[in-house]
């Protein structure tokens, strides 16, 4: 299994907007490919939050975790006709957006199906 993780700066005008696209647009056409296992919507900490806890920030308020079964199959997702529309309007909403693959060596929420 690999899994992609992209990460989004979304300024905070635009935040609940992206979430709402995540939920509604950019995960129901993820559902529909063949091999995709899940996806998993990360949103930093706010200021004070990392304060507390002495975190550090990398500037992106929003990670984007893809899995799925190969990579062959997540290129077929990105070559599918439900690709495009959902990451224009991720682009939409993010002033910036950076991603890198992973070979997914351990998950506990996989284990426990």
């Amino acid at each position: 299994m690999i899994t992609l993780e992209i990460k989004y700066r979304v300024t905070p005008a635009n935040t609940d907007a992206f979430e709402k696209m995540i939920k509604n647009i950019y995960g129901p056409a993820l559902i529909k490919q063949q091999g995709f296992v899940g996806y998993r919507l990360l949103r930093e900490y706010s200021e004070a939050e990392r304060k507390e806890i002495e975190a550090t920030s990398d500037g992106y308020q929003f990670h984007l975790e893809l899995t799925f079964e190969s990579e062959a199959l997540r290129r077929k997702w990105v070559a599918s006709p439900e690709h495009d529309p959902a990451f224009e309007e991720a682009k939409k909403l993010a002033g910036q957006i950076v991603h890198n693959g992973y070979h997914l060596v351990q998950d506990s929420l996989l284990q426990k199906a």
